[in-house]
């Protein structure tokens, strides 16, 4: 830790600013601070994330060609591929991947014990929400909201707006939000997904993967609104997610847009609607996903579209 700490020193040094001045913008004590540029104390990942806002600095790479450890970013990496994508098969070759990194011994190098443990219950819920077995639901909600319990622990989905959140924690709470959905607690969810929305920027995401945060939380937001019966907003957050997944040119949750924009519109009584479930079906055919193609297929018969 000595050479990373060293060279956080080289960096503030560098744009002049003082210990306190850093520590100040950073939410900590000098005292803190002192300490990890002095290898006496390991930082957390949030801390690394608000210092590398002021020392304009990817800290995450420098920690990580400072020791001969693990990768710290290619484990947050692996959490983000999970909450971005809606393919389960994905999602679940992610999650083997993250619990092989966890299972590794030099983890505890590299992050408290806290945050380690943080991070080992938000696998656990994740891997829960996608197990589909017994009570999965109900356990994947439980595991999640301890999760958040291990820094924040007067944390409740009654209280959720009463606290500040770290860039894992926001991450926590989006996953949250799709375990809630399945559960139906709708009018929550929709102000969770509203909050990370608005606070994206936290996560320091590279751009792909920040429109694809972005486009995911849209079409979430597009079903819900759905779900309460309120088809403009159904309607208004699938636009922008199609809008989002053509300018970014990212088309992994593009079909899914485009089936919430035709639902919606069939619920406004919009002749047009037909358009929009046609194309769902055939973006995913060209993307060769036939096993979902047929199941689309399958919604739009509801909607008169053989």
């Amino acid at each position: 830790m000595s050479d990373f700490g060293k060279k956080m020193v080289i960096i503030r040094k560098s744009l002049g600013f003082s210990r306190v001045h850093a520590a100040e913008c950073a939410g900590m004590s000098e005292e803190a601070l002192r300490k990890i540029e002095k290898g006496k104390s390991l930082p957390r990942i949030d801390t690394l994330y608000l210092l590398s806002q002021i020392y304009k600095v990817d800290l995450l790479k420098v920690i990580q060609n400072s020791m001969n450890a693990v990768d710290l970013e290619r484990l947050v990496e692996l959490i983000d591929r999970a909450i971005a994508t809606d393919d389960v098969e994905k999602v679940n070759e992610t999650i083997h991947h993250l619990e092989q990194m966890l299972n590794k011994n030099h983890f505890d190098q590299l992050i408290d014990n806290k945050e380690l443990q943080q991070i080992k219950i938000y696998y656990q819920g994740m891997m829960s929400h996608y197990s589909f077995d017994d009570d999965y639901l109900e356990r994947s909600y439980k595991q999640l909201i301890h999760a958040i319990q291990v820094t924040n622990p007067l944390f409740t989905i009654e209280r959720w707006r009463a606290f500040y959140y770290t860039p894992i924690e926001i991450r926590i709470l989006l996953s949250l939000s799709f375990v809630m959905i399945d559960l139906k607690q709708y009018n929550d969810t929709v102000e969770i997904l509203k909050y990370v929305n608005l606070n994206l920027d936290l996560l320091n995401l590279e751009r792909v993967q920040d429109i694809r945060f972005r486009i995911r939380i849209n079409a979430l937001l597009s079903y819900v609104w759905h779900k309460l019966n309120d088809y403009d907003q159904s309607l208004k957050y699938a636009e922008v997610g199609i809008d989002q997944a053509m300018e970014g040119n990212v088309m992994d949750n593009l079909p899914l847009l485009l089936s919430r924009k035709g639902v919606a519109l069939y619920h406004l009584d919009n002749p047009y609607y037909t358009r929009y479930l046609i194309q769902s079906v055939h973006l995913l055919e060209i993307q060769n996903k036939y096993d979902k193609a047929r199941q689309y297929r399958s919604i739009n018969r509801k909607y008169g579209i053989e």
